[in-house]
Parts: C-alpha cells; sequence; structure tokens
C-alpha cells in the first residue's frame, strides 16, 4: 500500500472497518461479525498434501453496509463464506475467530417471556394501501419489524452443527450461486419459505402470512401466485428472488451472497442485485457480496476486498479502489472487466467493410439458414386424473420460430437474448443435432443448399463447427488433450505421422504448451479446458465456428483472455482460413468486444439486428433497450446513477414471455413501452405481429442513403411496430464510448 492513501483507504487484512459517519442504525464503534485470521486448509488426495485455500484473512461487517469479496474462482471468496456458516465439507480444517456480535434489536425474536410479536409473527408489511397490505403490483411496500432486545456474543467456530443450526438462518442467512440446487424441486415455494421460517420456532398460521410478506418484499407481484408455484415453473432469476426471500426470511444480522448473479441475464441479474439491496437495506443487515465481477457490485458494495491466493492483497471503500486501484491483480481484474465502452480491436480486410456497410462485402454468405424452426414437447402439471391415469397434458411449444442466419467470411455475429430465448438451440439445429427441429430449414453453405443427410455429415459438419457451453462435459475425461484435439482427425486424409505435428500447431495456436498435450482435462483450468476445445473445433480448418456462451462460465481475466483469442484468430486466420464466428451470449459488454453485428432473441425470434456499434449506440426495440440499461458499469458514482429499463414481470407459473396475444407482438406481455402507449397503439401491438423492418430515419441513426447502401440483411432492422416511440418514452443514457 502507498502511504498517505486517503482516509477511504483501508489496511489490508482490516477489511470493511470502514465506518459509516451519520449513517441511520449503523454503530461506527462494532460490527456485527468480526473474522480475525481465518485460515482454511483442504486435505489434497494426490500426494497427500496440502491445501490452504485461506489464509489468515480479517473481515469487519457492520450493520446496513455490504463488503463485496472479490476474486477469481480458487481465490477462497466461497471457502470464506462457507466457513463463516459452518458449511465446509469434512476433511476441512478451519481455524481462526468468527466472532458474532448482535448488540442490536433483532427483529421478530423473541421477547424476555419466549412471547412473540402480535401481528403476523414477526411483523408487517405496510403496503401503498394501509398498513398490513401487500404491495400491489409493481409496488414495494416497505417492511416493518416488531423488535425484541437480545444481544449475543457468540464465538462461531468451534461450535457442533446443532449449535450452529441455531444461528443459520436466524442469525446468518445465505444466498447460495445455485438457486435450482438450493430448492427442493418436489416442494412448492411457499412449503420451502414457511419451512426456514418454523424451524425456528414461527407458528403455522403467522409463517404462512409472513411467507407472503417476504415475497412481496423480493419484488413479486402476485404473491399468492408465487407461494403456490414449484421451482420448475419459475425462471432462473425468479428461484434466486426465492432464495433470497429464504435467506431473510428471520431477519438475520448478517446475509452471505455467494456469486447470486453469475448464471443469470442482464436484466434478471440487476433485478437480483435490486431485491437484495431493498432486503437487506430494509431489515438493516450487513451484506457480504461473493463475487468475481467488480461491474457488478459496482452500485451495490460500501466496501471492497480483493482476494488472491486466499489472501486479501487491497481493501478499501468501493470509491477508492475503483479510481485508484494500487495492487497489479486489482487493476487486472478492472482492466478484465466488460464494458460497453471498450474499444474494439480494429478489423482488417473484409471484417470492416462487413460492419461498416460497404459494397465490399457483400459478397455471397459463406453460411446462410432460412426458416429454421425448433419445437419441444412442453409439459404441464397433470391433474389427478390424468396423473392417476398415466396420461401426460401438454402439446408442442415452438422455442425457434422462423429465424434467419447469414454470416459472411471472416465476420462475427452475436445472438443475444435471456435464457430461454432459443439461442442455444438455434446453434444445434443449424448443425443438425437438435432432433426436435421441427422442419428441414434451407442451410446453405457457400450459396450452395444442403439437401441430404449425407451432405450434412460430408460437407456441413467439417465446414462449420460447435464449440459446446461447459468444455467440461463436452470433453471426455478419459483422453489426453492430445487425443482430443487430434480426434476429428481421423475422419480426414491426414497421414497418421502428420497428426501430431498437426496437433501441437493447433494448441499453439489456441495459446497452449506443448506439455499440455500429455495432460488430462481434470489437470486445466476453466480457461485451458476452453482453449482445448476450440483447438478440438479448428482441427478440421472449418469456415465457420459457432460458439455456445463460450465465457459465461469463466472468471472475467480469463474471459477476456478467451475473448482476445477469439479475435486473434480471426485476424490471424482471415486470409488463410477466411474463418467467421457465430457466437451466442446474453452479455452485450462481451460481445461488444468481438462481434460486428448482433442479433437480438426473443422468445425464439430475432426482434432487432444491425451492426454491433450502432445497435448498442441506438436501440430501436423496448427489448433491447432494456437489454442495454441494465448493462452494468464499473464505475460506482455512474452505476448508482444509472437507471435501467425494467421488463413487465411475468406470472409466476405462466409462460416467460408474458400474457399471450394471440397473432399479436411476442414481447407485448413484458414489452416496457406498452403501458407508455395510446389505447390505439397498444391494440396494434396486441393484434398484428411486426415484422423485421429497416430503422426508420430518426435522430442518431444512420441517414436512409447509408441504409440503402448496406447489403441485404446487413442493416440495422427492428421487428417494432413503435421504434420512434420506443426512442422517445424509453430515454436511454448515452450509450458508453
Amino acid at each position: 500500500m502507498k502511504p498517505g492513501a486517503g482516509a477511504d483507504r483501508d489496511a489490508v487484512g482490516a477489511v470493511g472497518a470502514l465506518s459509516a459517519p451519520g449513517a441511520p442504525g449503523v454503530d461506527a464503534a462494532e460490527s456485527v461479525l468480526r473474522v480475525r485470521g481465518l485460515r482454511v486448509t483442504y486435505g489434497a488426495r494426490a500426494a497427500g498434501g496440502r491445501v490452504e485455500a485461506v489464509r489468515g484473512i480479517d473481515l469487519d461487517l457492520r450493520p446496513g453496509r455490504t463488503l463485496a469479496l472479490v476474486g477469481e474462482s480458487g481465490s477462497g471468496k466461497s471457502a470464506t463464506g462457507l466457513a463463516i456458516m459452518g458449511l465446509l465439507p469434512r476433511g476441512a480444517d478451519v481455524q481462526g475467530s468468527v466472532r458474532l456480535s448482535t448488540h442490536r434489536d433483532v427483529p421478530g425474536r423473541p421477547d424476555v417471556h419466549g412471547r412473540r410479536s402480535r401481528f403476523d409473527g414477526p411483523g408487517r408489511f405496510d403496503g401503498p394501501g394501509r398498513s398490513g397490505e401487500h404491495g400491489r403490483s409493481g409496488q414495494h411496500g416497505h417492511f416493518v419489524a416488531h423488535r425484541a432486545s437480545e444481544p449475543q456474543n457468540v464465538e462461531l467456530l468451534g461450535l457442533s452443527d446443532a449449535a450452529m443450526s441455531r444461528h443459520r438462518g436466524a442469525d446468518l442467512g445465505m444466498v447460495f450461486q445455485d438457486p435450482s440446487g438450493a430448492l427442493n424441486p418436489v416442494l412448492p415455494i411457499g412449503r420451502q419459505v414457511e419451512e426456514a421460517l418454523r424451524i425456528h420456532g414461527m407458528p403455522r398460521r403467522a409463517a404462512r402470512d409472513r411467507t407472503l410478506e417476504l415475497l412481496a418484499l423480493v419484488g413479486f407481484s402476485s404473491p399468492r401466485g408465487v407461494r403456490d408455484a414449484w421451482p420448475h415453473e419459475l425462471s432462473g432469476g425468479q428461484r434466486q428472488r426465492v432464495a433470497i426471500a429464504i435467506a431473510v426470511a428471520n431477519a438475520p444480522a448478517v446475509v452471505i451472497a455467494d456469486e447470486p448473479t453469475t448464471a443469470l441475464d442482464t436484466c434478471v441479474q440487476g433485478q437480483v442485485l435490486d431485491v437484495l439491496r431493498r432486503a437487506t437495506g430494509e431489515l438493516g443487515a450487513a451484506l457480504l457480496l461473493i463475487t468475481h465481477d467488480l461491474a457488478v457490485v459496482a452500485g451495490l458494495a460500501d466496501d471492497v476486498a480483493v482476494l488472491d491466493g486466499g489472501r486479501v492483497v487491497e481493501a478499501a471503500a468501493a470509491g477508492a479502489i475503483y479510481a485508484a486501484p494500487e495492487h497489479p491483480y486489482t487493476r487486472r481484474l478492472l482492466a478484465a472487466t466488460p464494458r460497453l465502452d471498450t474499444p474494439r480491436r480494429d478489423r482488417r480486410g473484409l471484417r470492416r467493410s462487413v460492419s461498416e456497410g460497404t459494397e465490399e462485402g457483400a459478397g455471397t454468405p459463406v453460411l446462410e439458414v432460412r426458416g429454421l424452426h425448433v419445437d419441444v414437447e412442453r409439459r404441464d402439471r397433470p391433474s389427478l386424473l390424468a396423473s392417476l391415469l398415466g396420461r401426460r397434458q401438454g402439446g408442442l411449444q415452438r422455442i425457434v420460430d422462423g429465424v434467419d442466419l447469414s454470416v459472411d467470411a471472416g465476420e462475427c455475429l452475436a445472438l443475444v437474448g435471456e435464457s430461454g430465448a432459443g439461442k442455444s438451440s438455434t446453434l444445434r439445429a443449424v448443425m443438425d443435432l437438435d432432433p426436435r427441429r421441427a422442419d428441414a430449414p434451407t442451410v446453405l453453405l457457400d450459396g450452395v443448399p444442403i439437401r441430404e443427410a449425407s451432405e450434412v455429415r460430408r460437407r456441413l459438419h467439417p465446414a462449420v463447427q460447435l464449440v459446446f457451453q461447459d468444455s467440461g462435459d463436452a470433453l471426455d475425461p478419459r483422453l489426453p488433450v492430445a487425443d482430443l484435439v487430434g480426434e476429428p482427425l481421423t475422419v480426414t486424409s491426414m497421414p497418421r505421422a502428420d497428426r501430431a505435428a498437426r496437433v501441437l500447431e493447433l494448441l499453439g495456436r489456441v495459446g497452449l504448451d506443448a506439455d499440455t498435450a500429455d495432460r488430462f482435462t481434470a489437470q486445466l483450468s476453466g480457461g485451458q479446458r476452453q482453449r482445448v476445445a476450440i483447438a478440438r473445433a479448428l482441427a478440421t480448418t472449418p469456415q465457420v465456428l459457432l460458439l455456445d456462451e463460450p465465457v459465461s462460465a469463466l472468471d472475467v481475466c480469463v474471459q477476456a483472455e478467451i475473448l482476445d483469442l477469439l479475435t486473434e484468430l480471426q485476424d490471424g486466420l482471415q486470409e488463410e482460413l477466411g474463418l467467421s464466428c457465430v457466437v451466442v451470449a446474453h452479455g452485450l459488454a462481451v460481445v461488444a468486444r468481438i462481434a460486428d453485428r448482433i442479433a437480438v432473441m426473443w422468445q425464439g425470434r430475432i426482434v432487432e439486428t444491425g451492426p454491433t456499434r450502432e445497435v448498442l449506440r441506438a436501440p430501436r426495440h423496448p427489448y433491447t433497450r432494456a437489454l442495454v440499461s441494465a448493462v452494468p458499469i464499473p464505475d460506482p458514482a455512474r452505476e448508482r446513477a444509472r437507471r435501467a429499463i425494467p421488463l413487465v414481470e411475468p406470472v409466476a407459473g405462466a409462460d416467460p414471455a408474458g400474457t399471450p396475444h394471440v397473432g399479436g407482438c411476442p414481447v407485448a406481455g413484458r414489452c416496457p413501452l406498452l403501458p407508455l402507449l395510446a389505447e390505439p397503439a397498444r391494440a396494434l401491438c396486441r393484434t398484428t405481429r411486426p415484422a423485421l423492418a429497416g430503422v426508420a430515419e430518426a435522430q442518431g441513426s444512420p441517414s436512409r442513403r447509408d441504409q440503402a447502401r448496406a447489403p441485404a440483411g446487413r442493416a440495422h432492422q427492428v421487428a417494432c411496430h413503435h421504434p420512434a416511440e420506443t426512442v422517445d418514452l424509453l430515454p436511454l443514457e448515452p450509450a458508453d464510448g
């Protein structure tokens, strides 16, 4: 640390001890949770060694404040949270001190006679109407907790599991990374929330009432519908909200959130962070937010501690960390954080001409797909009679609906949208790997149609290669890397003697050493496995790479390395191969670094497409504007000032697209623009489905002459009846950069 860094910067190790003078209800002299000298050691199975995951860190958590614990995978973040909760696996050795000091009034606890406060158990919910009402649709009331004094000062390390169970859920709440794994799939949501309340002594009737209050607190407009729903009927973001409701059910003094937004889409990610902020703020709880992404916590964290190798390498107030990071690792994390204003590398040759829409890029696409449809069987909840008779209820649901794609030589096209939009299904259907494909689409390779199944295997598969989202599952763990990369060469005419040299060439091309060839996938990091998957895809010298969420499961530093690798591959192989890419992603900041064009998908349909820079700077579809507005900014001041455009909340258990409108716009059920329009305009959206059309001339959009110059299918197009009203009624802050 540099001396004299200012009052905002704290000493390394004494993390989160920064006071908030004048903050209501915050005692600057005390911490609700003090961690000192925490060490976590695992017994390594190989060679009988020991692995020290956490190496003596200190933390101080204060009521009403958020401490972000930031670092890459393996830095010790999750091990720290699990050690505090007493949830580490057997064989883990934990040393140090974790002291819980709730020297404050605790909401919803019994008084000295063991009695609970009246009225709905531990508290009430003051909605927008009279006291005690639940918040109405789109509005959230204020949770008011009845309080009873219960001071305690407890050393948590060393307690038995039974003793810790009295504190888990009551004093300490935890939101796990995967809500699907945290929720019981065979119990309705209400039962699971009530269980968290009743296990700490709340009567059944009071627990049922409190469940509705908690579901309203985390932003559900229809708490009763969510209470009766099952986990599989909720989206990922909705399941994470339920997990937050369970974590704060008993008004704990400390809430630990372990990567709560990692697997979520951009819009849902912002909503979950808002719910965390609101829920912990209402209860005055201390929040420990564990993440690898500094952009995610910029608008939420009061203090930041950066972990590397199990040690805190830098700790300071959030503003100081982002404005003047001192440790090289912190600067590396910030530099790798994706953002919309990250300058893209200058494209060479054809790719620059394609992105600018000049005549040079108007040749025959290397890959073109027309009229792609994919249907899946929809399984509704069966009636009692149908269950007894063993009959299924449901029908066919179209998840990809008439998608047209084309990609030119050397071009990178990005498919973006939330989970369930049909992006991955589109790639699998193009490769004829999805048996659910409703009919045979028109697929053209270099302008020549592929009609027969034999042609798919003989012409399409060698020329178009798919890199799957989870490289760990896609690569056979029983084979060494050399065999994995060389396996596609066995179907080519390459002599066996030349294959080993080709494998080493491919490994070098993706930035891996020759020594990697003899290793197994279990010995590789996530980024190395992804590089192996890309090298394997390049083995047959393809013309097009289809990449399904290639960086979604990676840390920001490794993510940046893979994105740079893809850019270098396209730049380096453009003259040699004319390599093109179709990248599936849900993060706009990620694709902004590599994509020439963007196609935004919603429920199996493309709703907006065009050059990357133009779509991100001047989106004309309400859904695209909501996506752009939700991209977090790694700058606390700007992130706190950012105003996201929220989508209409879907009803629990209903179609994620919202209320269907037969024959109308598929986005109408969740469109943020629809409530702002006059009734005749709303009627048009409900009754007439819009088609992709060129964006009309408007301020900030390209001229009609420029649009006319663009090659067919390359101009900015939008499937919306009201693109001009979208700009006027849904203002968007100026795009970064």
